[in-house]
């Protein structure tokens, strides 16, 4: 049994009712009313847009609960209130759901008829709470560009290469333009076929080009020109293409001295090395050959002989032959026996002597000419029709040229040098085959008569 005594009994009642009164001390309350957070409100960020001409602007809308805290789920709902029918200002709603409440505003060019700046209204929904954007276009142009600089300042491009050029807009105290558009091209078009424009980026922060190297089987520049003009101002942008370097390409190789005495004779073997000569013209034009000449390993040069020098030699060599020495001795032999037909008093030694001197004479000569043929005429037709004798025009992409040069043994080796037919040492010895010539580009056609 509990004693109370008469002052608390007089204190109880106070007591219960101050406990009722407070639900902390209460005990817990198990049925108490949750209150759920609701949008109340909707800031803008930034909270006015100003926009210019060709510029882009893009405005973020946010939902607030009556707490001021954000509401990433609320979606608004944007509509234009107060726009006219000529007003520059188009607006869209951004498709990237990391930004599905932002309101992009785009403007076109500048509009003559619109004097000062014009306020349009775009209001922002959810549900029942809605918020009024002030968007401001402002007919100012933007000042055109001092200077555009590009990064990187120059690029490599290979073919099926890939890269971006990015330019900037400077005014005179070198600082940023936005707002502009940057227009790219090649200085020179056919050149597209080596690089092609890709993906060009033109907003209120980049303006870029995806730059493609592309393969062709012409010869390819060493530079390529790259043309950015924005507001009037134009710069050039170099472009270093790697490509495939088409050219005149000499082939060639030393003959051994058994072919070279075969087709030109001896004197030609004797004095010469043939070399065989192959050339192909991969260039952008058609070449007028205008010689051929070696450099060698120590930087000297070793310089082809010409048709007249070659063809001196061999009309020498006809004078000088062994044959022609031999047939013109079997010729002028039965001449000078006939001299001595007088000294025969005897009738039939006389008889004897002549018929000797006609079986020397003529079948002698005749069988030894039949037997030991003469040459020359082959070899000068060979040599007509192997060596170049006239300029010789050497068309672009056409069939290979081949011609047969001489190089006088004389500039490779000093005389008395022992060994010096060794096509592979005398190919060493001569080093690099040059083509000497000028290109021929094509003009327009003309009557030469007028």
């Amino acid at each position: 049994m509990i004693y109370v005594s008469s002052s608390t009994r007089r204190l109880l009642p106070a007591i219960i009712i101050w406990l009722l009164a407070t639900p902390a001390l209460a005990g817990p309350q198990k049925n108490r009313a949750r209150v759920e957070p609701r949008a109340t409100s909707i800031s803008f960020d930034p909270a006015v847009a100003t926009v210019g001409p060709k510029q882009k602007v893009k405005v973020k809308a946010t939902v607030l609960d009556q707490n001021g805290r954000a509401m990433p789920s609320e979606r608004v709902s944007w509509q234009s209130i107060s726009e006219t029918a000529d007003s520059p200002l188009a607006f869209s709603r951004s498709l990237d759901d990391a930004e599905a409440n932002t309101l992009i505003i785009t403007a076109g060019a500048g509009n003559p008829a619109i004097k000062e700046k014009i306020t349009t209204l775009v209001a922002a929904t959810c549900g029942e709470v809605s918020r009024d954007l002030v968007v401001t276009y402002e007919n100012t142009p933007t000042a055109a560009p001092a200077k555009i600089t590009f990064d990187p300042a120059k690029v490599d491009l290979t073919p099926d290469g890939e890269l971006t050029v990015t330019a900037t807009l400077l005014d005179s105290d070198d600082k940023p333009i936005h707002g502009s558009n940057v227009k790219w091209a090649l200085a020179r078009p056919e050149l597209g076929e080596f690089v092609r424009l890709g993906a060009v980026v033109n907003d209120d922060k980049t303006n870029s080009i995806t730059l493609l190297g592309r393969r062709s089987m012409k010869q390819a520049p060493d530079v390529i020109t790259l043309i950015a003009t924005a507001g009037g101002t134009v710069a050039v942008f170099t472009i270093n293409y790697a490509g495939i370097k088409r050219k005149v390409e000499p082939n060639w190789t030393v003959m051994t001295p058994g072919i070279c005495g075969n087709l030109f004779g001896r004197t030609i073997r004797n004095e010469f090395y043939c070399v065989e000569v192959a050339i192909d013209n991969h260039s952008d034009s058609d070449i007028a050959l205008g010689g051929l000449k070696f450099e060698t390993p120590d930087n000297g040069e070793v310089i082809t002989s010409n048709y007249p020098v070659v063809e001196g030699s061999l009309a020498r060599r006809k004078i000088t032959h062994p044959r022609a020495i031999v047939m013109a001795v079997i010729d002028s032999l039965g001449t000078l026996m006939t001299g001595f037909n007088p000294f025969f008093h005897n009738v039939n030694h006389a008889k004897d002597y002549s018929q000797f001197i006609d079986i020397l004479s003529n079948p002698v000569a005749k069988g030894v000419a039949a037997v030991w043929q003469d040459p020359y005429p082959i070899e000068m037709a060979n040599f007509a029709g192997m060596i170049l004798k006239d300029d010789k025009i050497i068309k672009k992409d056409d069939k290979t040229f081949k011609t047969i040069v001489f190089v006088e043994k004389r500039q490779i080796y000093s005389k008395g040098t022992k060994n010096t037919d060794n096509p592979i040492e005398i190919k060493k010895k001569l080093g690099r085959l040059v083509v000497m010539g000028q290109d021929i580009q094509q003009g327009p056609s003309r009557d030469l008569a007028q």
